[in-house]
């Protein structure tokens, strides 16, 4: 077996290679929510929701929907009735008022939740660090099963079948229901083009359907009567 010392080329394409791959792995933690390394950690607080089952760690926590922080550790506090959430804010962003507002938001209809912070008052003290927001400015979200539930049993399960009924609707037809979504923009576009068109003619449009009304009036009494 014959063995040679790398040339000075073979060693940089594997320094390279080895911080391409260093360069991936921290994308893709820091696009999850990971803390940066060797990063000063962030101002952080700690606030009690109601209920926050579909919020998950390294969430977003966000203001006027500008990304302000990730939400770090939740535990249940108060015997299991309150979740103990931990938001860490960047320092540009901190510190924050004590009448600031935290409520639970959901992104998509799938969950998808974050935590929305209203800033508060300017003359309002502020929130030292590792303080907890007090109770009267933290509102929970209202979720999708919860509004269900407000109605009645009937109406439940008329929303049932209409549901089961529409998946057997588009049963094999997942593409059709695609391609109409995508089109969906264009027809838009132009539907409002068509629309635009009208309301500039608006004047003329009501003439056409009031001259329509007369005609039709006119040959409704002069039509011959049928006789027997």
């Amino acid at each position: 077996m014959q063995k040679q010392t790398p040339t000075f080329g073979k060693i940089l394409v594997m320094v390279l290679f080895a911080l391409s791959c260093f360069g991936l792995l921290l994308f893709l933690w820091l696009s999850f929510g990971g803390t940066t390394p060797l990063k000063p950690r962030g101002y952080r607080i700690a606030v009690d929701f109601p209920e926050a089952t579909q919020l998950g760690e390294y969430a977003d926590v966000r203001t006027a929907g500008v990304s302000v922080g990730k939400v770090r550790t939740k535990s249940l506090v108060d015997h299991g009735n309150r979740t103990k959430v931990i938001l860490e804010l960047d320092r540009r962003f901190a510190p924050l008022r004590s009448d600031a507002k935290a409520i639970l938001r959901q992104k998509t209809l799938l969950g998808e939740t974050y935590v929305e912070l209203t800033p508060g008052t300017p003359n309002a003290p502020y929130l030292k660090e590792g303080g907890t927001l007090p109770d009267g400015r933290v509102k929970g979200t209202t979720q999708l099963d919860e509004i269900f539930q407000a109605f009645d049993p009937k109406t439940r399960q008329g929303f049932r079948d209409w549901q089961q009924n529409l998946a057997k609707t588009i049963d094999g037809r997942g593409q059709d229901l695609n391609d109409a979504i995508g089109n969906l923009p264009t027809f838009a576009h132009s539907a409002t083009d068509v629309l635009d068109v009208l309301n500039g003619q608006s004047e003329a449009v009501r003439r056409l359907f009031r001259n329509t009304g007369v005609v039709f009036n006119a040959l409704s009494r002069t039509a011959p009567r049928c006789t027997a």
